[in-house]
């Protein structure tokens, strides 16, 4: 049984590509969510509340996927 520790240096580098990641999964989250809504809506009929709560709760599982890759 051993721990293994990692350290990882901190960089201004590093903190400007996580927020600039985040950025961009929201983005794309807004992206495939509205774009069906709008072009398709007979098929994709939700209302704004739930489409607002598709694009919050697949950013809480890219994110951690992304974390745990890392």
């Amino acid at each position: 049984m051993a721990i293994v520790l990692v350290v990882i240096d901190f960089k201004q580098s590093y903190f400007l590509l996580v927020v600039a990641s985040v950025f961009i999964i929201f983005i794309s989250r807004v992206i495939v969510v509205y774009l069906p809504k709008f072009l398709i809506p007979k098929v994709f009929s939700f209302n704004n509340p739930e489409a607002k709560l598709l694009v919050r709760g697949g950013l809480r599982g890219g994110l951690s996927i992304a974390l745990a890759l890392s």
